[in-house]
């Protein structure tokens, strides 16, 4: 963009266009803060780069040379000889009324620690270095469209502050270095370029304060540094993350609200320590199809830790609709919630999926992880337990599960899958079981929805295993190949519990082993498998180390005449 075409572009937006002036055109013998005649002084730089020097000034008008005051527009990247050169920021404060470098600059800016410029606007092109307390205040707007550094040791933070909105342009980039590095505060931060705390070598941390969207471009957080959003205690004002976020290894984002990843991606990898969220506020949710990945599959594991906020997969948009959001959990890796006792929450919402390979979910203080319901119309909130391959480990939830919605459980391979549990389960929802192990200690299962148990390729079957209670007071079904499903501990079948089971000729059947005693009610229904039966057939489709009881309600097929009874040892049927 060359000057010319920003002034037609942006002079009717900031209503400030050059202002008659009458003034003496006196040619500055010595460095005065001498008035030039055009109001504009065009940077030419020939003579060591300091803006004090009005030699490296020009009023592109008389073509005398000054140095900036308050009323001047400084103007890089059109003066010709010597105009795209360094330039230090040498006073120790500063006002003029705008700064514009153009697209032809591609020269460094460097402002100091103890240096601040205060302008009505101020655009960017080339390279901004600042250091220690450098201060660039703007009285409307701040556009970068090239490179900023800031390196900062305490108790200094070099500052960006923007009255108006703050524009990081697809060209345009950040990097805060150092433990106090760079803070920027504006009334909107609207970024689609690439924004960096810390470097591969050395620890960053830059803070944000005011309402963030990130359109698109990158964002990282690396090892051990640190990137914060300050809300200025507006909770409407949280960041909006709408393309790519990393942590890389023992990096920090720190919140007083929440951070929303919608249609964006957070991938959080490997590196010395867990990576953060945290802050007063800390919560994340991830909605609008967006996806949070821990660790690289096939590659490295990670750690993503809650310290103080809530974790919710899928939920509602700004405008109110339900979106999808995923979670990837790799090899490996974990997501941890906050320590007991908490407030916090875990939710899978509609159309939200959680899919787990190997991998923890350590929910610390919370109460359950809460899978919810479909909304009409919508799939329900899911957990995908898929494990890895062996000798991996299975994956772990460490705390309660509240399941309304599903959990698939396997994925039909010859190996089984498991899924350890370290607290009740509760389903009205679906469990899927699919070459499966659940298990789930010494914690109770109250099944009031579907348990589906569809076994693994080769005849593996599905089993339950810990010596908790396992109440039914919902459906327990078998599909894909006839097999078995094992539970090691008692069983209680209630009055509005069904077991379902199939049976083959050749007396074969699906089979619900129970390793303890089991408590009989509800319903039995037994359905044909592979076609017509033949009569005069014994099957055997439960099994358990002693019984109270027996179904209430016998469904079989048509038209033979059949019973059901339980015997010692097993629960058979007849045709």
């Amino acid at each position: 963009m060359t000057l010319l075409q920003w002034l037609k572009e942006r002079l009717p937006r900031n209503r400030q266009g050059k202002r008659p002036r009458t003034r003496l055109q006196l040619e500055a013998l010595e460095d005065r803060m001498t008035p030039s005649s055009s109001g504009q002084l065009v940077w030419t730089g020939p003579a060591g780069g300091l803006w004090s020097n009005s030699a490296n000034w020009t009023d592109p008008v008389s073509h005398l040379h000054f140095a900036p005051s308050s009323t001047d527009q400084l103007l890089f990247g059109d003066g010709g000889t010597g105009a795209n050169t360094s330039s230090t920021m040498d006073f120790t404060s500063l006002t003029v009324d705008r700064v514009i470098m153009d697209s032809t600059y591609n020269a460094t800016l460097t402002i100091g620690s103890g240096h601040t410029l205060t302008t009505n606007y101020f655009q960017q092109y080339g390279t901004l270095s600042m250091t220690g307390s450098a201060t660039v205040s703007a009285g409307t707007y701040i556009d970068i469209y090239g490179a900023v550094s800031a390196m900062s040791m305490a108790p200094f933070t070099s500052l960006l502050n923007a009255s108006g909105s703050f524009f990081l342009f697809s060209t345009g980039s950040i990097s805060a270095l150092g433990p106090t590095g760079l803070a920027i505060s504006s009334a909107n931060f609207s970024d689609s370029g690439t924004i960096a705390a810390g470097s591969s070598s050395m620890a960053g941390s830059l803070t944000i304060s005011g309402p963030f969207t990130q359109s698109a471009g990158t964002i990282t957080v690396n090892g051990g540094s640190l990137l914060t959003f300050d809300s200025l205690k507006d909770p409407s004002a949280y960041p909006v993350f709408q393309s790519a976020v990393s942590m890389l290894g023992g990096a920090t984002i720190a919140t007083d609200t929440q951070l929303a990843i919608s249609g964006g991606s957070l991938v959080v990898t490997g590196g010395p320590g867990a990576n953060t969220i945290g802050g007063t506020g800390g919560s994340l949710r991830v909605y609008n199809n967006g996806t949070i990945s821990v660790g690289v599959s096939g590659v490295s594991a990670s750690t993503l830790s809650l310290t103080t906020g809530s974790l919710t997969v899928g939920a509602l948009d700004p405008a109110g609709a339900a979106t999808g959001g995923t979670l990837n959990l790799y090899t490996g890796s974990a997501v941890a919630l906050p320590a007991a006792p908490t407030s916090s929450t875990f939710v899978v919402k509609s159309l939200g999926v959680v899919n787990m390979y190997g991998a923890t979910i350590a929910l610390g203080g919370v109460a359950a992880l809460d899978i919810r319901a479909a909304d009409p119309g919508l799939t329900a909130g899911t957990v995908n337990s898929f494990g890895a391959a062996p000798p991996s480990p299975g994956d772990t939830i460490t705390g309660p599960i509240s399941c309304a919605g599903i959990i698939n459980v396997g994925n039909g391979a010859a190996v089984a899958t498991t899924l350890t549990v370290g607290g009740a389960l509760g389903i009205s929802g679906t469990l899927n079981m699919k070459g499966a192990t659940l298990a789930r200690g010494g914690n109770a299962v109250g099944l009031s929805g579907t348990l589906n148990s569809v076994g693994g390729s080769g005849g593996l079957g599905d089993s339950i295993t810990g010596a908790g209670t396992f109440t039914n007071t919902g459906t327990i079904s078998f599909a894909g190949t006839l097999h078995t499903l094992t539970l090691s501990s008692a069983y209680t079948q209630g009055s509005a519990g069904t077991l379902q089971a199939r049976v083959a000729n050749g007396q074969v059947s699906d089979v619900f082993a129970i390793g303890g005693a089991a408590t009989l009610a509800g319903t039995l229904t037994v359905t044909a498998y592979g076609g017509a039966l033949n009569p005069n057939q014994v099957w055997i489709v439960m099994t358990f180390a002693s019984f109270t009881g027996d179904f209430t309600t016998k469904n079989f097929p048509a038209p033979m005449g059949w019973i059901g009874v339980p015997v010692a040892g097993d629960y058979e049927i007849f045709n």
